[in-house]
């Protein structure tokens, strides 16, 4: 699986999901994952952009 770290994981879904076409086979609050084909794609929110958001 790669992955990639993102600021803003909802924002990351849609335009993941729209250029990929293919909706998330994972979506959890932190991290979304995609298979495309035989490839599995995530994305992750990274701690700090994480803990700042919380705030």
């Amino acid at each position: 699986m790669l992955f990639y770290p993102v600021k803003d994981i909802d924002q990351a879904r849609k335009l993941y999901s729209k250029l990929l076409g293919v909706e998330p086979i994972m979506d959890e609050a932190c991290k979304v994952g995609f298979r495309v084909g035989g490839l599995d794609v995530g994305l992750e929110m990274q701690i700090d952009w994480a803990m700042k958001r919380r705030r």
